[in-house]
Order: C-alpha cells, then structure tokens, then sequence
C-alpha cells in the first residue's frame, strides 16, 4: 500500500501562453493534429508538502515546487466513424 498526500499552495501570477497547432486530414477523412505549447512564467505557481507512507518503511516527508518555463509537444488522432453503407 503506497500513500502519498499532497497539499498545495498556488500563488497568482504573470503568464505568456503561445500556441502553433496544425490538422491533418486523412483519407479516411479521420484526422491527426498535431500542436506545439510554450509557457513563460517565472512565478513559483505551486507549492506543496508531501509525506509518502509505505507500511514497514520509514515515513518520507519533503516539499517541492513548481516554477518557469513549460515546452509541450501534443499528438491527436480523432477517428470520425465514417463507414460506407452498401444498401
């Protein structure tokens, strides 16, 4: 049995989002979309204390935090059930 418990902090702050994103339309007519996210941010937006309890192991205990800049890659395949009838 593994236990995490987390309590969060967030602080409000400044934020730059861009976006580029792009769909492909297959001859299926599904289609695959594909995007590119960037954040700017310097403002420290989480903050937490944690405790992992695993029975017969010692307790760890510790803090972390969430802060800066963000790159994220993203892949989309969306199936738009077309099926041909033959009646």
């Amino acid at each position: 049995m593994l236990i995490i418990k987390v309590t969060t902090i967030t602080n409000l702050g400044l934020a730059c989002y861009l976006v580029a994103a792009r769909a492909f339309f297959l001859r299926d007519l599904n289609v695959v979309t594909v995007s590119l996210s960037a954040e700017v941010n310097t403002t420290k937006f989480l903050s937490a204390d944690y405790e992992i309890i695993i029975p017969n192991k010692p307790i760890s205990t510790g803090r972390y935090s969430v802060k800066g800049p963000l790159l994220q890659l993203s892949l989309g395949y969306v199936f738009r059930g077309t099926h041909k009838n033959n009646d």
